[in-house]
């Protein structure tokens, strides 16, 4: 169900390419009116072959991570139907 699945947004980069700052994620919270943890990340999470980090190619990357912390299914750029799908999917199992 529901309680299976955690939304969590990780910001890598502020407005100004830079690794984003307390002050940074809370601006992005009041602007979106986030409720889900938003947590400052940096580039130094990006690994195009995934082995040492995530393969991160476009803003936003949305994933889904199972319950081992293993990616299993990843969408480059905004698509609110391949989200839905991948979600109720991942509820599903």
């Amino acid at each position: 169900g529901a309680d299976k699945f955690v939304w969590a947004t990780v910001l890598i980069d502020n407005t100004s390419g830079e690794s984003p700052s307390e002050s940074d994620i809370q601006t992005w919270v009041n602007a979106y009116g986030v409720t889900a943890p938003v947590l400052a990340g940096s580039r130094d999470l990006i690994d195009s072959t995934a082995e040492e980090g995530w393969p991160i190619s476009s803003w936003p990357t949305l994933v889904v991570i199972d319950e081992s912390m293993t990616l299993t299914f990843g969408i480059y750029g905004w698509s609110e139907e391949l989200m839905r799908e991948a979600v109720t999917e991942a509820l599903s199992d």
